[in-house]
């Protein structure tokens, strides 16, 4: 029923008295689909706001609106309503019409009828305040609970049924259509809700305006959820493969690239993963190779193939990036529509450089084994399971020139008789071969091999292979030994010739087990007093340690205790040369040169000990005449020492002349690229500014050089002196530091100093102080990888109740190893001389660096660790600092301002073997 304006105003009107409903027109309850006495007694809230739902009311006691309102159908109606007071205090009277044409059902159908089919969701919002006034039962289902039923959701904003809708993106999007009046559309948005969880929708907002003015929106809403979390465990699937995957559409647009095939790009191309075209790669310079290394044109790329509908399996193609070669197997399937068309194409790639570089090792070490077998000295043939000689090495072909690869076991043996070695004859089934098939292992087996040219001794092998306990194969293989039987019988008949010897040799010789029982003795030992067929515990039990011959001395006099003994040594494992052992005897002296060794096994036990000993006396006699002798050239040893000293001296005189002679030509050549720099550095190329840089810079590295050398002379020469005066110690160490820092930072190294003294001043020599610094930040630079630390530490110290102070280099460098600490002090000393360039040095500067710290009454101390880094420590005396508790200014200090004029280029001298 559709009420206007021209209905009569008491047919459709309500009457408030004091905030309750008193009266409603009959005409009014029938538009609203109620019975009166449902409404009558209601409060006005309750009538207008809860159960009618109206938006808005007039304001004031009197006035005009425009709204909606719900049947009791939740049918919204848009009204005109009139406020009007009675005359009677607190009674009004509410005129309330339809506005004619209003209805959206009547000016929307095709709406209506797709709201009610609920293939979608639809819900129609009001503009602006976004009130839920119409919605099918599929837009409802969108809402959380209570909101999914249509009582709790018509005619409430919908901000209060979508939790954390307020500053959302989504709300973002009901703006825009409000402000633009275009559609806005959005697809998979997500949304949390407090049962279902994450669910994902797509929704398009359709702005309807009257006049020119976006009224209501009309929200669309499908859930696509299913599809979503299809499609994205899909995703997982695929991106969780061990194979690269690639769907290509009928242009040649890449449509899904799995994560695999992403990881193939980025690390053996210089594409990123964004390759979206097929082509691309090829544009970008990429370049593919088949399995002999050919360049891959891109028409025979398996991925343009597959869209010519041709299917391919597992092609090899190769790439290759940053000198490394990538191998790949590439399957590619085509998808055809109904008509036949190509649709889709499916490429799906396996990195198969590992197979590819197991399968070349495999072919290798074939080859190898190949060649192994093919070159043993052993003739080596293998037999089928029915007989038959499938392989036959060089050495076999040419021991049986009769054998080929047709024969069998039968004719192998053919023109042969088989012996024993004491001549017994072997028939040919008891043979190694014939036995082998038989399923016996024979091990180095000796046999004699007659025909009617040679006599032959063999050594042979023969094991049967089998699979599932079944024989598959006999592997044989024997070794000509005919004169390795030859040479035992010669080294039998040495050893009996060697027993003579021994029996007629002037040394003693005793060779025992480790229980000391003599398995050799030749000639019997005075010392020992040891007969043929005794042991040492024999002789033990007849010399006990007390007994006076037991009494062995060295040759100093000293007496020697029986482990020290050539025979006890041997027993623990140790050899003895040439030791010399005395003894008396009836009042003689006699001297006997021992050696002894002892005869191990493969795990390093002790097996039998060897010793022999030769009497020296009359030679000690000779020895004692020639002791003078010994002392006169020990005198002229010392005048040939004192010779060597006074040309050592020499040449530490020439050393510094022609050291010093260099000076000149270095001082020319840095005045001369200085001059360079000044006048011509805006007409050089960059080139020419480049070589005067490294001219410039060696040119430093030599001044370094000369300059150290001319040092450690004068400091040898005993011609340095120490030019101490107070100086702030701490101020000097911060602006050496400071002055470095750009340096540091083109080598990516962090320098930080640490101090808890404002200023600090004591008596020493600046110069000095200043080379012993930087040379120590120098090295620590050297070593210290970019992205590493230096850390410099002023502080004084307390040592052994004298107050020092201490100055510590700490850098995160390679360390030194610990038997390496001490020598990197010595002249010349290096750790290692492996270094690369930007490492090298000439070995002098840490020495240099402890002379001048000598110098300076100090000590120079190191700790370092392998791949920690190392500290090295300065300790200076703490002597004849003034007083004052402030740092002097530099305006105020002449030699702050000497010192700050000269810092510049000492650091360029001494840190110019830094390379970047």
């Amino acid at each position: 029923m559709i009420v206007d304006d021209r209905v009569d105003k008491q047919e459709q009107s309500v009457v408030e008295d004091k905030g309750i409903i008193t009266d409603i027109s009959n005409c009014f309850c029938e538009y609203l689909d109620y019975d009166k006495s449902e409404l009558i007694g209601k409060t006005r809230d309750q009538f207008f706001f809860q159960l009618l739902r109206m938006n808005k009311l007039p304001d004031g006691s009197t006035g005009t609106s425009e709204g909606f309102l719900f049947t009791r159908k939740l049918d919204v109606r848009n009204v005109r309503i009139r406020r009007n007071e009675s005359g009677i205090s607190g009674r009004f009277e509410y005129n309330i019409s339809e506005i004619p044409n209003s209805r959206l059902e009547e000016n929307n159908g095709y709406l209506e009828q797709l709201s009610l089919s609920n293939v979608i969701g639809i819900g129609i919002l009001s503009v602006p305040d976004l009130i839920l006034i119409k919605a099918n039962e599929t837009y409802l289902n969108f809402l959380e609970p209570p909101y999914h039923e249509r009582s709790n959701s018509i005619g409430k904003p919908i901000k209060d049924m979508i939790p954390g809708l307020c500053g959302s993106r989504f709300e973002g999007f009901y703006e825009k259509a409000i402000c633009t009046g275009k559609v806005i559309s959005e697809k998979e948005y997500e949304h949390i809700g407090f049962q279902r969880g994450m669910t994902y929708w797509n929704s398009i907002i359709t702005p309807l305006a009257e006049d020119g003015t976006v009224k209501y929106l009309v929200v669309t809403a499908s859930d696509v959820t299913d599809q979503v979390v299809d499609r994205r465990q899909m995703e997982v699937i695929l991106d969780n493969m061990s194979d690269g995957l690639a769907v290509l559409d009928r242009s040649g647009s890449y449509i899904k690239v799995n994560k695999k095939l992403r990881e193939y790009i980025r690390n053996i191309t210089k594409l990123d993963d964004a390759v979206d075209k097929l082509g691309k790669s090829y544009q970008a310079g990429e370049l593919y190779y088949d399995s002999s290394e050919n360049p891959l044109p891109l028409d025979e790329f398996p991925a343009v193939q597959v869209l010519k509908g041709e299917r391919t399996k597992n092609k090899r193609v190769l790439m290759k990036y940053n000198e490394q070669t990538t191998y790949f197997n590439v399957d590619a399937d085509p998808v055809f529509d109904e008509n036949g068309e190509i649709q889709l194409g499916i490429i799906l790639c396996r990195d198969v450089t590992e197979q590819v570089r197991r399968e070349t090792l495999i072919k290798e070490q074939k080859e190898e084994l190949e060649a192994i077998i093919e070159n043993m000295n052993d003739a080596f043939a293998i037999f089928s399971r029915e007989g038959r000689v499938i392989k036959l090495n060089a050495e076999a072909r040419k021991l049986h020139p009769h054998l080929t690869l047709e024969h069998t076991i039968h004719s192998s043996h053919e023109g042969y008789t088989y012996y024993d070695l004491n001549d017994n004859p072997i028939c040919i089934e008891n043979t190694p071969t014939r036995r082998a098939f038989r399923g016996e292992a024979v091990r180095n087996e000796r046999i004699i091999l007659k025909n009617s040219r040679e006599r032959i001794v063999l050594e042979a092998n023969a094991v049967p292979v089998f699979h599932d306990q079944k024989l598959i194969s006999v592997v044989v293989s024997h070794r000509v030994i005919t004169r390795m039987v030859e040479y035992e019988e010669e080294i039998r008949r040495q050893k009996e010739l060697l027993e003579v010897i021994l029996s007629n040799l002037r040394e003693s010789i005793y060779v025992f087990d480790q229980d000391l029982n003599a398995l050799v003795l030749k000639n019997s030992v005075r010392m020992l007093n040891l007969q043929a067929g005794q042991g040492m515990n024999e002789m033990n039990s007849m010399h006990p340690q007390s007994d006076p011959f037991y009494k062995h001395y060295h040759l100093d006099g000293s007496s020697m205790k029986l482990e020290d003994t050539a025979i006890y040594r041997a027993v623990n494992g140790k050899a003895t040369e040439n030791q010399t052992v005395c003894f008396q005897e009836n009042g003689r002296k006699y001297c006997y040169l021992v050696n002894g060794k002892p005869i191990l096994d493969q795990e390093g036990k002790f097996l039998y000990g060897i010793t022999s000993a030769m009497e020296i006396s009359d030679l000690m006699n000779s020895q004692l005449e020639l002791r003078d002798a010994k002392e006169k050239l020990l005198d002229l040893e010392h005048e040939k020492n004192q010779v060597l000293m006074n040309a050592m001296k020499q040449k530490d005189e020439f050393l510094y002349l022609i050291t010093h002679e260099f000076k000149t030509p270095l001082a020319v050549i840095l005045s001369a690229l200085q001059t360079i720099d000044l006048l011509c550095k805006d007409q050089m190329p960059l080139v020419a500014e480049k070589y005067l840089k490294k001219i410039k810079q060696n040119t430093f590295r030599q001044i370094r050089l000369v300059g150290n050398l001319l040092d450690i002379t004068r400091i040898n020469s005993g011609f340095v002196t120490n030019n101490d005066e107070v100086y702030d110690i701490v101020h000097m160490t911060r602006s050496i530091i400071e002055s470095i820092q750009s340096i540091a930072q083109q080598k990516g190294v962090t320098v930080t100093f640490a101090t808890a003294l404002s200023n600090y001043e004591i008596c020493f020599d600046e110069e000095k102080y200043e080379r012993i610094l930087l040379n120590l930040l120098s090295n620590a630079l050297k070593f210290t990888e970019p992205g590493n630390d230096i850390w410099v530490e002023l502080r004084k110290k307390m040592i052994a109740g004298v107050q020092r102070v201490s100055v510590s280099v700490k850098d995160s460098g390679i360390g030194i190893p610990a038997d390496k600490q001490a020598y990197i002090f010595e002249r010349f000393g290096q750790v290692n001389t492996s270094f690369s360039r930007q490492a090298e040095g000439t070995g002098i500067g840490l020495y240099l660096v402890k002379l001048f710290v000598s110098a300076m009454g100090g000590e120079i101390k190191l700790k370092s660790e392998i791949g920690k880094g190392s500290t090295f420590t300065v300790l200076l005396p703490d002597r004849g600092r003034s007083r004052a508790e402030h740092q002097p200014k530099a305006s105020e200090s002449p030699k702050v301002l000497n010192y700050n004029e000269r810092l510049t280029q000492e650091i360029e001298i001494q840190l110019s073997d830094i390379y970047f």
